[in-house]
């Protein structure tokens, strides 16, 4: 796969998540096969994707380094994956693939995330929120 390939597929993929009401994304190719994403992402709620991959494609997908960072509209993280290499005291089994939930301290293991993954959350979350403010909605009717 040539890097160009693998940006088309990320932007695919972005075109398609339908919560979007604007986005920032800067493509850096740095050979045929390696490259640098840096995208912000503002969500329908106000919320803010953050992410970054440093991508190479020659043998596969290898994100040799990567970081989705899930804000509220207060600036507050409600999740972040990343492979930095600063948790290793941790002793996760999956290390270095981690998740920070809701404080920067509060960090599990997790699968190598991408795209796709971290979409699919937001809309999981999206969807348990809708769900919870229509609950509220109609017991405020009583």
């Amino acid at each position: 796969m040539l890097i160009e390939d693998y940006f088309k597929n990320i932007q695919t993929i972005i075109d398609s998540f339908q919560m979007i009401k604007s986005q920032n994304i800067v493509y850096q190719k740095r050979d045929k096969h390696l490259g640098y994403i840096k995208c912000k992402i503002q969500l329908i709620d106000g919320s803010w994707l953050y992410f970054t991959e440093y991508v190479e494609v020659e043998y596969g997908i290898d994100r040799g380094k990567y970081s989705y960072q899930y804000m509220n509209q207060n600036n507050q993280l409600i999740f972040r994956y990343d492979n930095a290499l600063h948790h290793q005291k941790l002793n996760l089994s999956s290390f270095p693939h981690h998740k920070h939930e809701r404080k920067e301290d509060n960090i599990i293991g997790s699968n190598t995330a991408n795209l796709s993954d971290i979409f699919r959350e937001i809309k999981d979350k999206f969807n348990i929120e809708y769900a919870f403010n229509s609950m509220l909605t109609f017991t405020r009717g009583f």
